[in-house]
């Protein structure tokens, strides 16, 4: 396999890392921990906005594209902040059951007005009784709007945006596995649709838009290609590598409209993946060791990884191209 060497572009220090999510206009947000910390980077990882979190235990933040509201889960409720960190409002924890909830995670769509958030119904993740639902709250009136029960046992989610601001996509993890959904507001109401596997987990989203990236929770990793809409298979791979890290989960999506990158967890290795067809092409290699990187796409060409307190922004040299060609069959 080919080797492809890594141009660093960007980098900067940032203490206890614990997520990156990509935002709009070459930006991202990075969550930290010690001290609780929200910070906005821009192309050059400069940091140009952030929040100091409030203490207690924490779920993972979201904030709006205009950098106006911050949704924070916290232990039993999710709070709205305003850009200084003063509360504006809090969803109580008040399940109809009357069991306890720890709301999970929640995105704003692309415009700010609705915000979308996993609710755990209560129960433990290894009972029967465990549940989720979604929620559509209106940022305006602090409302929600609708709430859909997930058809799936199990009291935790992970929520990925789709690139048209308003579809979400949902990764819900279940007592033996792992179910995917789809969601959008119609007419202030949850469009939702859960697929029938519970064996795979979202890991991205086509930056087009038509298609979405899923990893296989078996030992064998198999990666496959599927289609918004009706899940068909358009294209597959299967690989010897466990596409895992202990740190950050499954690292695997979109470097670009034909291109994969992934972190292969047993090897600490990052791999590029072509998409037509589906085949290795190369391993990227960095100039110095790195042991348990984060891999983090943007959809953009570029990729970030995090080790420690640093976080690095990469490019592929203008030659590669030459290199990334599959070969003849």
């Amino acid at each position: 396999m080919h080797t492809v060497d890594a141009v660093l572009i960007a980098e900067s220090r940032l203490s206890g890392i614990i997520s990156v999510l990509p935002m709009s206009g070459q930006r991202w947000l990075v969550q930290c921990v010690l001290p609780n910390d929200l910070v906005v980077v821009d192309a050059q990882l400069t940091p140009i906005w952030r929040l100091r979190l409030p203490p207690g235990r924490l779920g993972r933040a979201a904030v709006a594209e205009d950098l106006s509201l911050v949704a924070l889960p916290q232990a039993g409720h999710l709070l709205l902040l305003d850009p200084t960190g003063r509360q504006l409002t809090s969803f109580p924890d008040a399940p109809p059951n009357g069991q306890r909830t720890s709301f999970s995670c929640g995105a704003f769509t692309a415009n700010g007005a609705r915000l979308w958030v996993i609710v755990p119904t209560g129960g433990a993740v290894s009972s029967a009784t465990a549940g989720q639902e979604l929620w559509l709250i209106d940022v305006a009136t602090r409302s929600v709007l609708d709430r859909r029960r997930l058809a799936v046992t199990g009291d935790d989610g992970q929520l990925v945006r789709h690139p048209d601001g308003r579809t979400i996509g949902l990764l819900l993890w279940v007592e033996r596995g792992a179910a995917i959904g789809w969601a959008r507001a119609e007419d202030d109401r949850i469009d939702l649709r859960i697929t029938a596997r519970q064996d795979r987990v979202l890991a991205a989203v086509h930056p087009a838009g038509m298609e979405y990236l899923t990893v296989s929770l078996d030992g064998d990793v198999e990666f496959l290609r599927q289609r918004i809409g009706d899940d068909r298979p358009i294209g597959e791979l299967k690989a010897p590598m466990i596409c895992w890290s202990q740190d950050w989960g499954h690292q695997a999506g979109y470097l670009s409209g034909n291109l994969i990158a992934a972190n292969s967890g047993a090897t600490d290795q990052h791999l590029l993946i072509g998409t037509a067809p589906m085949g290795l092409l190369a391993e990227i290699t960095y100039p110095r060791p790195r042991e348990g990187a984060g891999l983090f796409m943007s959809g953009q060409g570029t990729w970030l990884t995090a080790t420690g307190p640093l976080i690095q922004r990469w490019l592929l040299p203008p030659s590669s191209g030459e290199q990334l060609q599959l070969p003849a069959t």
